[in-house]
């Protein structure tokens, strides 16, 4: 097995998921990569969801209040 193909597609990723983070925040139109639907952003106690309509794409921030 070679691990360094998976720790290229993990630092892949998470370089993605905070792109589309910092879109999202700073307010622009941001698509599932999976459905193109737009993602919206949910602020629940403790917490900022990112998500699209069919959950592709969830993402989960802890935020501190």
């Amino acid at each position: 097995m070679d691990f360094s193909e998976i720790k290229t597609r993990q630092k892949r990723s998470f370089t993605e998921q905070k792109q589309l983070i910092k879109k999202a925040l700073a307010g622009k139109i941001v698509l599932c990569p999976q459905c193109h639907q737009r993602i919206g952003i949910q602020q629940l106690p403790g917490i900022l969801k990112l998500q699209c309509q069919k959950g592709c794409t969830d993402l989960e921030l802890t935020v501190d209040i």
